[in-house]
């Protein structure tokens, strides 16, 4: 998949859920939210999101549901109970009585306590282990993930195969698993090949170092052979060459355009401030995006990549898609409304077709200029979902467009 605009035809979601209220004024910060979710709200609003997405015609996969499919292969929840359990630090005895819980579980409800975490409370046994008597029922056997409703961050559809992210924080490194566990086990993505065998999709970033970072928010595939990367508060400039790399390597790439975020960005991702609306136009927080450094990696020979120094992102982006130039659309009105805009997801909405995007409607301004620009905005309630700094685009990872 090689476009950011073409016609979307299916996407991977997650309704929010249990996680959400696992978040409490003493976890938040650790679980990366700033605030308390009024969780049924959310509900609600995601509801009304997808609700758009099916009315337009795009086939919506649910992440829990293809999960619990998913581990109902032994094979893959074998895998996932081991990781889970041991990111746990459980402790021997409480490790194996959990375990044996959870491996008596069908599918989808391993799935439902993976991805919404286990109180001590919820425990359908009492545990002698030293770790349970020294545990309040409200503290958490297993962590809750409820950043999984930004579907977008764990992995990445590229060209002939899919990027697998490493999270940058420790509360959303499961989250990868999850998504692993789906490409590698769930049948839709397998396929009988020549001789019978069942294989997978390509699946790049494999074998990452612990210290890596690149998570999907960063990357935009904006030209057929071109992907953009930003390295910044997330995504390690070395990760990025690893996988620029990797892509040359398959011959999946033949540029990657790397853009470094300055330190005010901190935790931003690219696509919160920098997203394609149109073959020639993107919404940006100018004034953040306005003065990236920009850096063009290419294949050399032997196997190295050769580095060349861009004048602009804008021009680099508008070369790499044959444009003279870009039509850009700032946040807001001016520099107060842009920063606030920005802030509740105004430059992060989702593409479905050339001109037609999906945008949180609370960011009023930014929808009037991209419609007097000509452009199809199909508003949404975001309120609640928006808390968690991330709009559309965040909350769904495309898993099919159609070329351009």
């Amino acid at each position: 998949m090689w476009s950011e605009i073409g016609e979307l035809q299916r996407v991977l979601v997650h309704r929010p859920g249990r996680e959400l209220e696992r978040i409490t004024p003493r976890n938040r910060e650790e679980l990366l939210f700033d605030d308390i979710l009024w969780v049924e709200r959310a509900q609600e609003e995601h509801d009304a999101f997808t609700e758009v997405l099916d009315e337009q015609g795009v086939k919506v996969d649910e992440l829990q549901t293809l999960l619990g499919e998913a581990l109902d292969v032994p094979a893959a929840r074998e895998t996932v109970l081991a990781s889970t359990l041991r990111a746990a630090t459980l402790g021997p005895r409480l490790e194996y009585e959990v375990g044996a819980w959870l491996e008596s579980l069908p599918g989808n409800e391993l799935a439902q306590w993976c991805i919404g975490g286990v109180a001590f409370a919820d425990l359908p046994f009492a545990s002698s282990s030293f770790t349970a008597h020294t545990a309040g029922l409200d503290d958490l056997v297993i962590p809750p993930l409820p950043n999984s409703y930004y579907a977008r961050d764990p992995s990445t559809w590229v060209g002939p195969g899919v990027v697998l992210s490493a999270m940058a924080h420790r509360a959303r490194r499961r989250e990868v698993l999850h998504l692993e566990t789906i490409y590698r086990h769930h049948p839709r993505f397998l396929a009988v090949s020549p001789g019978e065998t069942i294989a997978g999709p390509i699946i790049f970033g494999e074998d990452r170092p612990g210290t890596a970072g690149v998570e999907g928010g960063d990357l935009l595939a904006i030209a057929p052979g071109v992907l953009v990367a930003a390295c910044g508060g997330r995504t390690r400039s070395g990760t990025v060459e690893a996988l620029a790399a990797e892509l040359f390597a398959a011959g999946a790439a033949k540029e990657v355009l790397a853009v470094q975020l300055p330190g005010r960005g901190g935790e931003v991702h690219l696509d919160t401030v920098f997203s394609q609306i149109d073959h020639d136009a993107f919404v940006v927080y100018a004034d953040l995006v306005e003065r990236l450094p920009t850096y063009a990696l290419r294949p050399a020979k032997g196997g190295r990549i050769e580095v060349d120094h861009e004048e602009h992102l804008f021009s680099a982006v508008a070369r790499a898609m044959e444009v003279d130039s870009l039509r850009l659309y700032d946040t807001g009105d001016d520099a107060l409304s842009s920063e606030r805009e920005q802030w509740s997801g105004g430059s992060n909405v989702l593409a479905l077709a050339p001109g037609v995007v999906v945008a949180y409607e609370r960011n009023v301004r930014s929808i009037a200029r991209l419609r007097e620009a000509g452009i199809e905005v199909l508003a949404i309630p975001g309120s609640e979902l928006g808390r968690g700094r991330g709009g559309p685009r965040c909350m769904c990872c495309p898993l099919a467009r159609s070329a351009l």
